[in-house]
């Protein structure tokens, strides 16, 4: 007996992959500039340092690299933005901010199934909450309130 496909699996199939990619990459950049806009209207010293590093990264992950590390990269891009956005509900730029990062890390994933399996972005998602945690420690050790 064969199991049912998953249905999220078709219609990952049945959208083109570039338009997949895409999602991805423009979630991640709006992800950035809602970023950025926080980094302006905050007045509060470690969120206006965090909220830059936070678009730098998802700018840095929509560079071109190699097919074999674009799912990792698109993946931790994705959930630096909904980790960081998930930090900043607070505001209502940082619900958008989780909002794209959730669509970024859905449209790498199902990206990253015809590439190499969805396991790369998968835990690139997850893995970057360690990330997002990492730099939260440096910024709150280094910048004064």
């Amino acid at each position: 007996m064969e199991a049912a496909a998953n249905p999220l699996s078709r219609v990952a199939g049945v959208v083109p992959a570039r338009t997949e990619w895409m999602f991805s990459v423009v979630a991640r950049l709006a992800g950035a500039a809602l970023a950025l806009g926080i980094a302006f209207d905050q007045s509060y010293n470690r969120t206006e340092v965090f909220a830059p590093v936070v678009a730098l990264i998802a700018v840095a992950s929509c560079i071109p690299v190699p097919v074999k590390a674009a799912g990792w990269v698109a993946g931790a891009g994705a959930g630096v933005v909904f980790y960081a956005g998930m930090v900043l509900t607070h505001l209502g730029a940082g619900v958008g901010m989780a909002l794209a990062g959730a669509i970024a890390g859905a449209a790498a994933i199902a990206w990253s199934s015809r590439t190499g399996g969805t396991w790369p972005a998968a835990i690139g998602f997850l893995a970057s909450a360690g990330l997002v945690g990492a730099v939260m420690l440096g910024i709150f050790f280094t910048v004064e309130g």
